[in-house]
């Protein structure tokens, strides 16, 4: 990673300990790649003597590595986990004017690869933009998304029993009609893909804004089919590192193939209000029925979220014409165009069914009480911030400067009671905690505060909680 313009006291650093600053950009390194967490980061900073601010620089000052040839790269991509995928991504001809690139990640459908919406992507990509198409890898039931449980019903696998452990006399048939049941479904499903952090949508962002400086407030996510649910989920789940989203012909829940909602799931429709979103479905589409985007059209206006539906009359699932170009995709080109994130929201919104997509923006819940949680919080005048919390147990606010002034004392209100209220002091802590979350430059935090908050939101006068900072 190379450094660029890095602040005097930075710089300073270099000249006066090497080793230290070696070990600082190893560190920072490290953390981007996901091979350091962020209480590792943290240590090995301060060992290197570095300050909060002087963290945050290096992060922010970071370089990209690749070299920007224009045409087709093919990279390989590894998860946390040791699983290996293809990462086809085109590059344009010329970046966007002010010298960065967009990026629009595409997802493709069941059984494809990363070429299967190349073409298309190609053709409706915004100028100046990147366009980054992984290839699904399968999943093991450890990693699969909240719509799994039901899915060997989905495929028509019904009454699979269970594998207990016994040795009773059935104990054999059971774990022989369980593999059976779970080859089915491999075969079925052979791949899908991932919705958290280390799933291949958002490490395939993450790998091209590593190589080639990427405006951060203008990636895009698309897919077509199980690439549409990938785009539902791993948008709505992660809506601070997205302008817009595009899912086609495509739905929020495997378990709707079943059941006429998914609630649980449809919980993250919410973060819709974060996040805009165009999507497409052909009304005779027999493979994921239309209904799944009508009624996500309905929930989307019952919740006054922005958003674009586009239902094609008599189309199918493989929408040929849309794919090829008509008026659809000439409306989705340009919406997509014109999509770009606000890296500093006065007001946050966030539904979250577990902390492992906790972050948005300036938040984090960091514990929930096992039910889907829900966050809402304002930065008003007067270095005030008020949140109300359903579902919490622990909560993390970042200060980000762009809203309140972080040299004056802020005050601090979480479900009517006072948690804080007075300076909050810089650390590494929060600085290496807020861009492990994203990986986001723009999103690096020098201050937070984590609360930790009763089984029930407290009453006006309860007694205060006591915060930690960092």
């Amino acid at each position: 990673m190379r450094i660029s313009r890095p602040w005097p006291a930075l710089a300073l650093l270099l000249l006066v300990a090497p080793v230290s600053a070696s070990e600082a950009h190893d560190a920072a390194r490290a953390l981007d790649a996901g091979r350091l967490d962020a209480a590792g980061a943290a240590r090995a900073w301060r060992e290197a003597g570095l300050t909060p601010a002087e963290a945050a620089t290096l992060l922010r000052a970071a370089r990209p590595s690749g070299e920007a040839r224009p045409g087709e790269h093919t990279l390989a991509l590894v998860d946390p986990h040791g699983v290996r995928t293809d990462l086809v991504v085109v590059l344009p001809e010329q970046p966007r004017p002010d010298g960065r690139y967009g990026l629009l990640v595409t997802l493709h459908g069941l059984r494809g690869d990363a070429r299967q919406l190349l073409p298309f992507a190609r053709r409706i990509a915004p100028p100046g933009f990147i366009v980054a198409c992984p290839t699904a890898q399968h999943l093991p039931p450890e990693r699969e998304a909240e719509d799994a449980a039901l899915l060997g019903q989905a495929l028509g696998l019904v009454g699979a029993p269970e594998d207990d452990g016994g040795e009773g006399p059935d104990a054999e048939r059971r774990r022989r009609l369980r593999r059976l049941a779970e080859n089915a479904t491999r075969s079925a499903l052979p791949h899908w893909w991932g919705y958290e952090h280390d799933g291949f949508p958002l490490l395939a962002a993450d790998e091209v804004r590593r190589r080639w400086p990427v405006d951060p407030d203008r990636v895009l996510l698309l897919g077509y089919s199980m690439g549409g649910y990938g785009t539902w989920n791993v948008g709505l789940r992660h809506p601070d590192r997205f302008a817009g989203i595009a899912p086609l012909a495509g739905g929020i829940s495997r378990q709707e193939m079943i059941t006429p909602r998914d609630d649980r799931m449809r919980h993250v429709l919410g973060n819709a209000r974060m996040l805009p979103s165009f999507f497409v479905h052909g009304s005779a589409d027999r493979v994921v029925p239309a209904r799944f985007s009508r009624t996500i059209a309905e929930d989307l206006a019952a919740l006054g979220a922005e958003h674009v539906f586009e239902e094609v009359e008599g189309g199918g699932h493989i929408l040929m014409r849309f794919l090829q170009g008509d008026a659809v995709s000439d409306r989705l080109e340009a919406w997509l165009a014109a999509r770009a994130r606000e890296p500093h929201p006065r007001r946050i919104a966030h539904h979250a069914l577990s902390p492992a997509h906790g972050d948005a923006w300036w938040l984090r819940v960091e514990a929930t009480d096992g039910t889907p949680a829900r966050v809402e919080a304002e930065a008003l005048e007067g270095n005030r911030i008020v949140v109300t919390t359903a579902g919490v147990r622990r909560l993390t606010v970042r200060l980000d400067p762009a809203l309140v002034d972080v040299a004056r004392p802020v005050r601090l209100e979480v479900d009517g009671v006072v948690v804080h209220e007075g300076v909050v002091a810089a650390s590494l802590e929060a600085v290496a905690g807020s861009f492990a979350a994203r990986r986001d430059p723009s999103l690096v935090y020098e201050r937070a505060v984590t609360i930790d908050l009763p089984a029930r939101p407290a009453a006006a006068g309860a007694p205060r909680q006591t915060p930690r900072y960092f």
